[in-house]
């Protein structure tokens, strides 16, 4: 039987929408594309019939309406059932499309080549397999029951979104007492390099250190910054993260403004030298 050459149709405009073209591209994969603000519905449903894999690169409020769309749009050319629906977001379930979330952050630059085959990505289903959903692609990928998924998606916010805030509040204040942005780049580039080589022990700091009193200190300075309540929130996650693997070397509670120390009897044992 003669093989079908895959076709895809790219719907969206958005940053997600222009990196899949351009990386399809330089795979010199056949890809086409169509936004609402820019194409009408006939024009779709000609690149819809023409298609045989569609992957729906719009935003997560409005992929139910763009699955809605193109379903109907399907079903006038009687090919509801001989398309490949998939979607990048990794927070949004749907009744059709299969959600492939790559887990990479897309900026206003594309990236080299080498640099697309390096993205992971997450496929939310347990049937079809990466090669039969995205064909032409070769990236690492590992699949992950659909009842995950939301858990999933709230680690990706956690570890890579969550600390550009950090990054921007730290940059933001440094300014105002008189520290030009660039004297923070080479630490935050340190850090991030400690933590790709030596994920388990990068951490550095009070928390690891157990050192109360200048927790104590950064609480104070903070007590009339949004961020005095994210830097107490962390601790106390770092105490709930000890007991979940089993350390008790910096278990601390927080109180209001206060704090105690727990230890078991082997961090208080003395240690040779």
């Amino acid at each position: 039987m003669r093989q079908v050459p895959m076709k895809y149709l790219i719907i969206g405009s958005g940053r997600v929408a222009r990196h899949f073209e351009h990386y399809l591209g330089l795979l010199k994969i056949p890809v086409k594309t169509w936004s609402r603000r820019h194409s009408n519905q006939d024009i779709l449903l000609n690149s819809l019939q023409d298609a045989t894999h569609i992957l729906l690169a719009v935003s997560d409020k409005a992929l139910a309406e763009v699955e809605s769309m193109v379903l109907s749009q399907l079903a006038i050319a009687s090919q509801q059932n001989s398309k490949v629906l998939v979607h990048f977001s990794g927070a949004t379930k749907l009744s059709k499309s299969i959600a492939i979330h790559p887990l990479m952050s897309f900026g206003n630059d594309f990236f080299s080549l080498e640099d697309y085959q390096k993205i992971h990505f997450t496929v939310f289903d347990q049937k079809q397999s990466f090669e039969t959903l995205l064909p032409g692609l070769q990236n690492p990928h590992s699949q992950v029951p659909e009842s995950k998924q939301e858990y999933y998606h709230a680690l990706c916010v956690l570890g890579g979104n969550f600390p550009i805030l950090l990054w921007q509040k730290m940059n933001l204040e440094f300014q105002k007492i008189g520290l030009p942005q660039s004297a923070s780049q080479i630490y935050l580039e340190k850090i991030l390099e400690n933590f790709i080589r030596h994920p388990e022990s990068a951490l550095t700091g009070p928390l690891v250190r157990n050192d109360k009193i200048t927790i104590e200190k950064n609480l104070n300075s903070l007590k009339d910054d949004p961020m005095h309540g994210v830097y107490k929130a962390f601790c106390i996650a770092y105490e709930g993260m000890q007991k979940a693997t089993g350390h008790t070397q910096a278990e601390t509670s927080i109180g209001n403004g206060s704090m105690k120390s727990t230890k078991d009897n082997s961090s208080n044992a003395k240690r040779p030298g």
